[in-house]
């Protein structure tokens, strides 16, 4: 069930993607096409996750999902500084990619070890495969990055509804319902320990 929705979800993506490809533009916005690029990447991450029966399968699929919380969250950063804006300095931007990257090659490295996620278990229910696992000791650094990023973000959009600018307010609302739907569904995904994502 879970690869169906998974796989409509891509298969949208894809069509969004093509759809914005056979355009002419005079000026391209690197934040939003790394965005729309990005996308179909999580997703089949996703959908792949939901049909693996092995934890080292399991554990590589997870690798490509982080792509989302990592660099995606990364892009949005930096997309809403430009909306604002506030234009990033080089080392701004190298800073956000730096450590998304470094965060990425953090999980990759602790494949097949315990530092990560630990007695990873492969079950199954009605919306398809997925993980019963012991966070490892290096999971707090996930956490810590995902509240540090929310927080950043929240500042952000928090500076967008004081400035006084001739951007779009409705850009601004757009991202702050994605941003509390995201970080709720978060929260209680991992309060709630379900491993299937609506994100």
């Amino acid at each position: 069930m879970a690869v169906i929705g998974y796989g409509i979800c891509l298969a949208i993506s894809l069509v969004i993607i093509i759809s914005m490809a056979i355009k002419n533009y005079d000026n391209v916005d690197i934040y939003y096409w790394t965005l729309i690029i990005l996308n179909p990447i999580i997703i089949l991450g996703y959908m792949l996750r939901a049909m693996v029966t092995t934890p080292s399968a399991y554990y590589t699929t997870m690798c490509f999902i982080y792509i989302d919380s990592t660099v995606f969250i990364s892009v949005v950063l930096l997309s809403l500084l430009r909306i604002i804006g506030v234009k990033p300095r080089p080392l701004t931007k190298i800073i956000t990619y730096g450590l998304a990257f470094l965060h990425m090659v953090m999980v990759i490295l602790c494949s097949g070890t315990d530092l990560y996620l630990t007695d990873i278990v492969i079950k199954k229910n009605i919306f398809g495969y997925y993980a019963d696992y012991v966070d490892g000791p290096l999971k707090i650094i996930h956490y810590v990055y995902m509240v540090v990023l929310f927080l950043v973000m929240i500042g952000i959009l928090v500076s967008g509804y004081m400035r006084k600018g001739t951007y779009s307010r409705r850009t601004l609302i757009v991202y702050t319902s994605a941003l509390v739907i995201g970080l709720t569904v978060y929260v209680i995904e991992t309060l709630t320990g379900f491993r299937f994502t609506f994100l």
